[in-house]
């Protein structure tokens, strides 16, 4: 069973939790998904006799904890025997373990190793998940023509995540010649479906008019979208927007709420510069203005996730 893969960064990013909650969602609807043919004893029985498909579900129950007690290290040994078969999805599976250092020390140049082969047989995710280590030389050396190459293959086959980071790319000029028509080609459909990754390249776009004309408003809508999603670089770029009064009007009190998220969650060189937001508002705004807006602050975060990390600039 392949694991569900959410968007990353577009570079320099860490991996977070997301990455982790995106492979067990995905062990759980794939378990859903082959429990109605076969149950828990029956798979476990197909695998003793060296099934790959069923050593493969065996692992994703493993993952999950559905059926049996969750046990990473029980299902990397269960995908390990069914990749050593040659059979594609476990070695997906694998890979994601080593990348994810489930059950295993994390390990990129094992992950490159185990998702080579599926990928080489046309399998998006592998494709896909591939690519961002030659773009970040994570685990290989770094190879931003062979990322392109694979994230177009997987983007032929129809997946968003890799459409998107190939926008990315063609927006920074790594590896391509920098075409900004493209890269909102590229990202505007992401950003219609929801990804705040997309979003919030859209609205740099609509906000410097790269690729398309000026539209401060059009520029404010896209990054306030990303940045409700926790994306701390919008929610920088927004706190500024309501600063300036850059496609919304000026208001001083959310612009220190959204400079002071980013400072929640921010690295340093984020948080830095939302403590300097912070700092620009803070002399409109009286005492008890905020500690209301400080109160605010605290509940967005505890109903909120933490923030996706990342370089987007």
């Amino acid at each position: 069973m392949q694991m569900l893969v959410f968007l990353k960064p577009a570079q320099d990013a860490p991996r977070t939790w997301l990455w982790v909650i995106a492979s067990l969602l995905a062990a759980l609807l794939s378990v859903t998904e082959f429990r109605g043919q076969n149950s828990v004893d029956q798979i476990q029985a197909l695998a003793e006799t060296g099934d790959t498909v069923a050593l493969t579900q065996l692992g994703d129950i493993y993952r999950a904890g559905k059926g049996l007690p969750q046990d990473f290290v029980q299902a990397v040994r269960c995908y390990q025997k069914a990749a050593d078969k040659g059979y594609a999805p476990a070695q997906i599976d694998l890979g994601t373990m080593y990348h994810l250092g489930l059950g295993v020390p994390q390990n990129d140049a094992e992950a490159a190793r185990w998702w080579t082969n599926p990928a080489r047989q046309g399998h998006s995710v592998a494709q896909f998940m591939l690519a961002q280590l030659y773009r970040d030389g994570a685990g290989v050396q770094q190879n931003l023509p062979e990322a392109l190459r694979l994230f177009a293959l997987a983007a032929q086959h129809g997946m968003g995540s890799a459409q998107e980071s190939l926008g990315i790319l063609y927006y920074q000029g790594r590896g391509v010649q920098q075409d900004y028509a493209k890269a909102m080609e590229m990202l505007r459909p992401q950003a219609d479906a929801g990804s705040p990754n997309a979003q919030f390249y859209v609205g740099l776009m609509f906000k410097s008019g790269l690729g398309v004309p000026k539209d401060l408003s059009k520029a404010a809508q896209w990054v306030a979208k990303a940045a409700e999603w926790g994306l701390v670089p919008a929610q920088l770029e927004f706190g500024g927007m309501l600063r300036d009064s850059e496609g919304v009007d000026r208001n001083y009190g959310e612009a220190y709420k959204w400079f002071s998220l980013a400072a929640e969650r921010g690295d340093k060189e984020n948080k830095d510069k939302a403590l300097s937001g912070q700092s620009s508002v803070r002399k409109y705004l009286s005492a008890e203005k905020i500690a209301e807006l400080q109160a605010d602050v605290a509940a967005w975060v505890a109903q909120h996730p933490p923030a996706v990390p990342g370089n987007y600039r």
